[in-house]
């Protein structure tokens, strides 16, 4: 089966013209390529993605939460939770989240001895096993001595993680929460959010 082509004649300066039905040129073609004029173009809308396929680290979506959190401090043996949390409901299955929070950290030694502190994000949700995510090592060791009294330190803090959630549903919220601990009974306390309780918490839903 032939092409059907429409062309003008052989010739520079010959054309093919479109019109509408008020004679006006819609489409004029040129010695190389055309023309499109008086056109009105809409945007496209996808209702369902449902059947694309998108390439390995492509981000699927993105997830932000804000918030105020009134200071902790005092000897945390175990970990306890902060309000530095979020939520995000996956759009795919098997997908990973990537997972960043920032908000203020410290340590207060009111003796010669040295504390650690410790952050941890939890994952919770209905399709996904409760666990932490994060299970490496302190995130800061302060060293008093030789300052015996009211030693302190303090910063903002970055916590973050790639998370495999294992997630069965695309229905359900999966939300995760920065908890804390540390400190001594011998005088050292962890404080959070001292003199600055802004936090964020960041989301990323990546395509596997």
């Amino acid at each position: 089966m032939a092409d059907l082509l429409i062309k003008p004649l052989t010739g520079a300066g010959n054309t093919v013209t479109i019109q509408d039905q008020a004679g006006g040129a819609i489409l004029t073609s040129e010695n190389s390529g055309a023309t499109i004029a008086n056109a009105t173009l809409t945007t496209p809308t996808i209702a369902d993605m449902s059947n694309f396929t998108f390439p390995a680290g492509h981000i699927i979506q993105f997830v932000t939460a804000t918030g105020n959190e009134a200071s902790i401090a005092g000897q945390r043996s175990s970990y306890i939770t902060t309000n530095v949390t979020g939520s995000i409901t996956p759009k795919l299955a098997g997908s990973k989240i990537y997972v960043h929070a920032v908000f203020n950290i410290g340590i207060l030694v009111t003796s010669s001895a040295g504390d650690s502190l410790y952050t941890n994000i939890y994952r919770s949700g209905s399709s996904v096993t409760d666990e932490y995510i994060d299970t490496d090592g302190y995130d800061v060791y302060f060293e008093a001595a030789p300052r015996t009294s009211n030693a302190q330190w303090a910063a903002r803090n970055p916590i973050a993680w790639y998370d495999t959630p294992a997630h069965s549903n695309t229905t359900d919220a999966i939300t995760y929460t920065v908890y804390v601990k540390g400190g001594t009974a011998s005088g050292c306390h962890v404080q959070i959010h001292k003199g600055h309780g802004k936090w964020t918490f960041q989301m990323m839903e990546i395509m596997q």
